[in-house]
């Protein structure tokens, strides 16, 4: 059974922040990792299903905040378009210096 539109990851399929994991990413090169961002995480339909978080860790007393983004709605497709903007922008500038960036 596929998972609810904008249901969190279960924690095995999730990319664990681990020093061993942080030498592998940096491994590739840019153009792989541009290539891993913007045609798996970055997905339109994968991202229907499972939205990155881009929110920013925040301190539990700032409640504030919180209700002014739940009645902004639709923040999270703005912010997924921005990364992919920005994510294609780079992969443009790689390209034009021949991946030498």
């Amino acid at each position: 059974m596929p998972p609810k539109p904008g249901a969190p990851l279960s924690n095995t399929l999730l990319i664990p922040h681990t020093p061993s994991t942080r030498r592998l990413l940096s491994r590739l090169t840019k153009d792989l990792l541009l290539e891993l961002v913007l045609g798996s995480w970055l997905d339109a339909t994968k991202t229907q299903t499972y939205q990155p978080n881009f929110a920013p860790v925040e301190d539990e007393d700032d409640e504030d905040e919180d209700d002014e983004e739940e009645e902004g709605g639709g923040e999270g497709e703005r912010g997924i378009e921005k990364a992919r903007e920005a994510y294609e922008a780079m992969k443009r500038r790689a390209s034009a210096n021949g991946g030498m960036d």
